[in-house]
């Protein structure tokens, strides 16, 4: 119990924890500030994603078609971004952005117009086929510091969903009329909507660095022989003056592979009875995995953490499983599911489990996004910079997380 009477029987100023950073000069760890795990994955895991960034995500909605309740004229104005307004005299009103196309969306800003904004509101994720499903209201709202305590023309953010979108729909209510005398309730200047378009997926279960190794093996013999990389060589202002020839020279498919081995951290491990799944995540469809027992399974770890989608598997001859049981491990828990379908869920690993004797898989597409932590990255670039003999490895870097 603390000596002055508060009734305080713990009490503690301060927490410091020390991890290992590696040393650029001997790639070892100080003795004093050895640890058991590495630092990268324990940010991989721990960082809220509001901390990372999705390079795919870009506004979505801008020039997309508007419907509304009324005052149609005006309605193009929300996503133009034209500098003029929608408004309505209406008591109820409702606007609707129409993405042309499936999305995620990752998070909406809107810029009302005046004073007259909706007291209360609600936002609808529709899908392609009309199934409307509400996702957000006015308690989701958040304003930056800059916005707060500003009357007219305030920007509010909306964070976004993890549902398929094909049109999002507002449906406002207790507006405030202008004080211009215009009679006007509701006014919005302008809806940004960010995410990402379904038809950017790719496989996310893929080795990173197939792509590139794919890029040299056409003819290529060294990194400056591939056109594709002139930009990364560019970005990294590598290119030009006296080092040009002495940086690049050498740099050979081989060592492309093990540079590779060293930065990509995707992997798959599998019941014993089977086969080997390595494949897999290499050169999908070159070899077949097969489960070789009643209860077999797959567990993959994607590397980074990803937005998955949905996965599709390709089986071989007809030997599919009778069932497929997916667990996805997210920041919340393991979120399970008795079939594939449409998961839409955030996490690094997964697991397939598969029931019956033959299972037999050719491919397995996990199809999502990756976030890419640019801090982590960076990091790297600069450690490896300091060496000119780890050029290489900074430049395959910046191509695998471009």
């Amino acid at each position: 119990k603390d000596p002055w009477n508060f009734d305080m029987l713990f009490g503690l100023r301060q927490v410091q924890v020390f991890t290992a950073e590696s040393n650029p000069d001997t790639d070892k760890t100080s003795p004093s500030t050895a640890s058991t795990f590495n630092v990268d994955d324990v940010l991989e895991e721990e960082v809220e994603l509001q901390s990372k960034e999705l390079a795919e995500i870009h506004v979505i909605s801008e020039g997309k078609p508007v419907s509304v309740s009324s005052t149609e004229e005006r309605a193009k104005n929300i996503t133009e971004n034209s500098g003029s307004e929608w408004w309505t005299g209406d008591e109820t009103a409702w606007i609707e952005i129409d993405l042309q196309m499936d999305c995620i969306v990752d998070h909406v800003k809107m810029l009302w117009w005046g004073i007259s904004k909706a007291d209360h509101y609600k936002i609808f994720a529709i899908t392609s086929s009309g199934e409307m499903t509400l996702v957000k209201t006015e308690q989701d709202q958040t304003v930056d510091v800059e916005e707060q305590g500003k009357e007219y023309n305030q920007w509010v953010n909306v964070s976004g969903w993890l549902l398929d979108t094909y049109k999002v729909r507002l449906e406002l209510s207790d507006g405030n009329k202008d004080p211009w005398n215009m009679n006007m309730f509701f006014g919005m200047r302008q809806v940004v909507i960010f995410g990402i378009e379904k038809e950017k997926f790719a496989n996310v279960a893929l080795t990173r660095g197939l792509e590139l190794i794919e890029t040299v093996q056409k003819g290529a013999k060294t990194l400056q022989e591939v056109p594709e990389l002139s930009k990364v060589f560019n970005e990294l202002g590598l290119f030009g003056g006296a080092n040009k020839e002495s940086l690049f020279t050498g740099v050979s498919v081989e060592v492309v592979n093990n540079i590779l081995k060293k930065f990509d951290r995707k992997g798959v491990t599998f019941n014993e009875e089977s086969s080997s799944a390595h494949e897999l995540l290499s050169y999908p469809g070159a070899a077949v995995w097969e489960g070789n027992c009643q209860n077999s399974w797959l567990e993959f770890d994607l590397g980074n953490i990803c937005l998955i989608n949905s996965i599709e598997i390709d089986w071989e001859d007809s030997r599919e499983a009778e069932n497929v049981r997916v667990a996805i491990k997210t920041a919340s828990g393991d979120k399970t599911f008795e079939k594939l379908e449409l998961f839409n869920q955030i996490g690094r690993k997964l697991r397939l489990d598969f029931s019956g004797e033959n299972v037999a898989v050719k491919v397995v597409k996990i199809l999502g996004v990756e976030y890419t932590n640019k801090v982590i990255f960076e990091r790297k670039i600069k450690r490896l910079l300091k060496n000119h003999t780890f050029v290489a490895e900074a430049l395959i870097e910046k191509f695998l997380l471009r």
